[in-house]
């Protein structure tokens, strides 16, 4: 068995991410295993959980058997789906505007990116709630059937285990795949996400989410999510930063 690491940097730490037969165990927020053994094991996992309200199995990563739990917890119907829908979209874009206006800003880069994959970009604000699509037309058209569009909320509250949710639970980078999701309906998918921090209080904005099917599954996605982050994050900073200087000099306009 061959093994690869891919180490990617988020707010100063290090991810280290494995792909080989032991990453199953690790425990690494951002690293799932695309093996139909590996999946069967969770599967299995997921069921036990269901039937007897914990999982014990080794094989599942402790980030999935903790929001797992979470979702347990919360209630969450794992067969019928009952999202939570925004009131007024374009008023929930309003209410982000500096986060969605950041992402208008790298769109183009984005889709470059992903003009050879078979995946899509979502951006969603700090409840889960989903306010900008784009990549991949056939992918963007087979997610709308599960509710992967503007509007509808991608909270584990709402839909478990997903790392649009997950990211925001934990604030960090995270991975799922495919039956990892708890929620049967979009075990299909496979998903990476990070969180969108706000540089100046270091709150949380929003989170960047890359979704391909399970069966598309590619190594990078991690990676992309996280410099999309990066890159939110800069933009950001930099538009904060005009605005400062253009209030200094208004107070100091005023003041003289």
């Amino acid at each position: 068995m061959a093994y690869i690491f891919v180490t990617c940097c988020f707010k100063k730490k290090f991810f280290t991410y494995e792909f080989g037969e032991k990453s199953m165990n690790k425990g690494i927020l951002g690293r799932s295993y695309n093996d139909k053994n590996a999946q069967k094991a969770v599967v299995s996992a997921w069921e036990d959980l269901l039937t007897n309200g914990e999982c014990k199995s080794s094989a599942i990563r402790a980030v999935i058997k903790n929001s797992w739990q979470r979702c347990l917890a919360q209630g969450v119907d794992q067969i019928i789906r009952q999202p939570a829908v925004a009131d007024n979209l374009e008023e929930l874009r309003q209410d982000n505007g500096e986060l969605v206006s950041a992402l208008k800003s790298i769109e183009d880069r984005l889709s470059d990116v992903l003009s050879e994959t078979d995946s899509l970009i979502a951006l969603a604000d700090s409840n889960g709630m989903m306010m900008e699509v784009f990549g991949n037309s056939k992918v963007i058209e087979s997610a709308k059937y599960d509710q992967i569009m503007p509007g509808y909320a991608w909270n584990e509250n709402t839909i478990g285990t997903n790392a649009i949710g997950t990211a925001i639970e934990l604030k960090q980078p995270v991975e799922i795949h495919a039956a990892e999701h708890f929620c049967e309906s979009i075990k299909r998918w496979s998903c990476a996400a990070a969180p969108v921090m706000d540089p100046l209080s270091g709150e949380l904005l929003g989170v960047i989410d890359v979704t391909t099917s399970s069966e598309k599954y590619s190594i990078q996605n991690i990676a992309l999510a996280i410099t999309a982050a990066q890159q939110l994050e800069e933009n950001i900073q930099s538009r904060q930063f005009v605005k400062r200087m253009l209030l200094v000099d208004w107070y100091h306009e005023v003041g003289s």
